[in-house]
Formats: structure tokens, sequence, C-alpha cells
């Protein structure tokens, strides 16, 4: 479970700053 959080967590911080640079 914990590595599963682990890299949700990492896609959704990429996701995020992804479109904080596009916007």
């Amino acid at each position: 479970m914990k590595t599963f959080l682990l890299q949700f967590f990492t896609w959704w911080n990429s996701q995020t700053l992804g479109t904080r640079f596009h916007t």
C-alpha cells in the first residue's frame, strides 16, 4: 500500500506541476 501511495503522490505531484507551468 505504501508503495502505491508513493507512486500516486509522485504522479499527482508531476501532474500538478505540469498544469501550473502550462497555465
